[in-house]
């Protein structure tokens, strides 16, 4: 694949968004506009934040919601807050029952395991610090690139960790119009409730197979 060099003209932008890369180098077209897609949000909050539109203070985020068993989470692909790096190896996926043996294989992973070594910039996993082990982060978005991580030669991955207070338990199964939940702030202390909706800090779970 031929390399993509932007004009002069958006040369400072480039610099801005990718980190002083000038450039990204992949080998499949379509990794390269996965990458460019998953970095638009957090790129779009720079900008506002550079332009002085928003301030990192007041920003509102939709509560992220945490279906039980293992089914997965909603809007944390959409939260936004302040990266910091944390190691890969205390990360835990949240989704036991997902088949994930394709990423062995998979072309994605591979090209964005070379990226990593290569030093380009893949954007922020989200994660929840788990409540019995502070030490333990819970990836509610952002598997592929964890596992990734995991393959590449990088300990460190950027990370936003989304506080308890902005998370929610939902007692209603997805698509349900009349939700009902409980926030996670409520409930840290109470074991059974915890079970139900995140891997142990060990990686095993009590879930259900619905």
């Amino acid at each position: 694949m031929p390399e993509i060099f932007p004009s002069d003209g958006l040369r400072p932008l480039y610099k801005f968004l990718f980190n002083g890369s000038y450039y990204i180098h992949l080998k499949k077209r379509w990794v390269w506009l996965y990458l460019l897609l998953m970095n638009l949000q957090e790129n779009i909050y720079r900008i506002k934040q550079m332009m002085g539109v928003i301030n990192e203070e007041v920003i509102t985020n939709q509560p992220v919601e945490i279906f039980s068993d293992g089914g997965g989470s909603e809007y944390a692909d959409k939260y936004v807050g302040a990266i910091q790096k944390i190691r890969v190896s205390d990360t835990l996926p949240n989704e036991p029952f997902k088949d994930t043996s394709y990423m062995e294989t998979s072309d994605n992973i591979k090209n964005m395991v070379k990226s990593i070594n290569d030093g380009e910039k893949l954007p922020p996993i989200k994660v929840i610090q788990h409540p019995y082990d502070r030490t333990k982060y819970i990836v509610v978005d952002g598997n592929h690139r964890r596992y990734a991580f995991l393959k590449s030669d990088m300990d460190d991955v950027g990370a936003i960790v989304i506080p308890h207070s902005d998370v929610v338990l939902m007692k209603t199964t997805w698509g349900d119009k009349n939700k009902d939940y409980v926030s996670l702030s409520d409930v840290l202390d109470n074991k059974e409730v915890i079970d139900k909706y995140f891997v142990k800090p060990d990686g095993t779970n009590n879930f259900k197979m619905n």
